[in-house]
């Protein structure tokens, strides 16, 4: 990837390279959602990369999560990972500030250091739905995040896709611990968070994850995926 200061072609060599990626200002990430103080200084836009989760595996869950989803959960943090840092050192050999966010560090018990589905959302990459995660139209609730903070020239944006969950309760049916609700500003997410850590301590798992919520979600009913 080669980035200079014309936005236009940095925006065609990024989605050249990429198969969902989209970007938002940093500026307004921190108005709508938690950004840890010390990744904005002089950044400009947060460039959002989802990657999708495989539907082989998502389908192989049942009433609990699986060490198969936990390896896949792994290697696609780890596909991410990658990725950022590649995005990352070709943006900083053109002379731009970058700084890739790791995908699961936590800060506290319930924030990393920003919301990688909040920096999703705003970049045009789907919506927050129901269960809190970022839903989209290609891949409903079935995909992971990574950020990457830089200063690089991008032109502006497509603005926020509409919530698109409508009258849908399948991931608020599929709850084990009735975390989700009607509205996603009122996802409990004491009571989730609970329940995954409950998950470690029996041994069946040794990752915060779930994954039922995930499984089922069909996008609001806009496509088939589930």
């Amino acid at each position: 990837m080669i980035f200079s200061s014309e936005p236009a072609a940095n925006a065609l060599e990024l989605k050249e390279h990429h198969l969902k990626i989209g970007w938002c200002r940093v500026d307004e990430l921190k108005r709508l959602s938690y950004l840890h103080r010390d990744l904005n200084k002089g950044m400009i836009w947060a460039v959002s990369i989802a990657f999708p989760l495989s539907a082989a595996v998502m389908d192989s869950l049942d009433k609990f999560p699986n060490l198969v989803y936990q390896n896949h959960y792994r290697v696609v943090n780890n596909r991410l990972e990658t990725e950022a840092l590649e995005l990352s050192r070709n943006i900083a050999a053109a002379g731009f500030n970058t700084l890739p966010v790791p995908v699961t560090v936590s800060v506290d018990s319930y924030h990393g250091h920003l919301s990688h589905r909040m920096a999703a959302m705003l970049s045009g990459q789907g919506w927050i739905g129901k269960s809190a995660l970022l839903v989209t139209t290609e891949y409903a609730a079935r995909v992971r995040l990574v950020t990457i903070l830089t200063n690089l020239p991008l032109p502006e944006q497509l603005k926020p896709i509409q919530f698109g969950c409508g009258d849908c309760r399948i991931c608020i049916d599929v709850c084990p611990v009735n975390a989700i609700q009607d509205d996603p500003r009122d996802f409990k997410r004491e009571i989730c968070y609970k329940y995954l850590n409950s998950l470690i301590t029996k041994g069946v798992v040794e990752e915060l994850i779930c994954g039922l919520c995930i499984k089922a979600c069909d996008g609001g009913g806009s496509n088939d995926i589930a």
